[in-house]
């Protein structure tokens, strides 16, 4: 089920995301003094990946480490939150919001199942933590405009809520 909601969480976003994506001429991006050089050098590399990496990576620590301050309050997936369409709603959000690495969706959602967590919130974490996160959303944005990052924070949502609705039908 992960890899039929994903290949089609990854396929639609990213069409969806060319389609709305903010285009912009070659000339645009680069800086003054590269318009002229039209052959790739290491020391433009060099300098392009050194612009990014002092604009991005505090920014991108930022992000994570706020989102790890209001971590709690992004989770509050318990029974108390109401009907199965609350939880999976909320589930699916959340997990689009938060930055997590990588195959580290997997023990969360061990977690979650073994103390008894709602079905349908973890099919819908299982697709959404893995496919963007805030800090992803904020460097897309600045790259390819803000209504194209929006639409593909949709599109990984509406695949968790269609996760968790398969592993709802898939466990009944």
């Amino acid at each position: 089920m992960r890899v039929a909601v994903g290949t089609l969480v990854v396929a639609g976003g990213a069409a969806l995301t060319a389609r709305l994506a903010e285009t912009r001429s070659s000339s645009q991006l680069l800086l003054p003094d590269e318009a002229d050089d039209p052959l790739p050098s290491p020391r433009r590399y060099l300098a392009a990946l050194l612009r990014l990496s002092l604009v991005l990576v505090p920014e991108y620590v930022l992000v994570v480490l706020l989102l790890g301050a209001f971590r709690g309050w992004l989770f509050p997936i318990e029974g108390r939150l109401g009907p199965v369409a609350v939880v999976v709603l909320v589930a699916a959000v959340a997990g689009t919001l938060v930055a997590i690495s990588t195959a580290g969706e997997i023990p969360i959602l061990l977690g979650l199942a073994l103390s008894g967590r709602a079905t349908g919130a973890i099919g819908a974490l299982l697709v959404t933590l893995p496919a963007v996160g805030i800090p992803g959303m904020v460097l897309m944005g600045r790259a390819l405009g803000w209504r194209a990052t929006i639409a593909a924070g949709a599109v990984a949502a509406a695949g968790g809520l269609v996760s968790a609705g398969a592993l709802l039908l898939l466990t009944r």
